[in-house]
């Protein structure tokens, strides 16, 4: 669990990062993400309950579980991760949210990577729960 800590709060500071260097472009990335958050942030404990208890866990059994490791039958782990990766983010990208679409890939590849290296889901979905607490609760985006 030590390691979900650690890539969670990576992700996290690489997320806040990313963030901080693109409101230095001329893209409205601040506007974007506001809308974002006004939207689809969690507000009430029922939402961070679901948030934790379904949401998260539901989504790394199906990504790095299912979906990584069926492209794996078909093509290298390096090109499944990337596969994976990159439908992870083309669904945030349904939204029409694109800053989170990047974000989801390139967390998508970090998750997929530590996944085919630990090999273990609970740490995946540890990782992912803490880079979404620190996000929402503890050190929010500053916009």
């Amino acid at each position: 669990m030590v390691y979900g800590l650690v890539f969670g709060t990576l992700l996290y500071g690489l997320v806040a990062a990313g963030f901080q260097l693109l409101l230095l472009t001329p893209f409205n990335i601040a506007g974007s993400v506001k809308s974002f958050l006004a939207n689809f942030a969690p507000v009430t404990i029922w939402h961070y309950l679901l948030l934790m208890f379904i949401i998260v866990p539901g989504e790394e059994i199906f990504w790095r579980g299912l979906v990584q490791q069926k492209f794996k039958h078909y093509c290298s782990t390096p090109l499944a991760i990337l596969a994976s990766s990159v439908l992870f983010g083309l669904a945030l990208a349904l939204g029409g949210f694109w800053p989170g679409a990047w974000t989801g890939i390139i967390t998508g590849l970090i998750l997929g990577l530590l996944y085919e290296w630990k090999r273990s889901l609970p740490v995946i979905i540890v990782s992912h729960l803490v880079m979404i607490v620190l996000l929402f609760l503890i050190f929010p985006l500053a916009i």
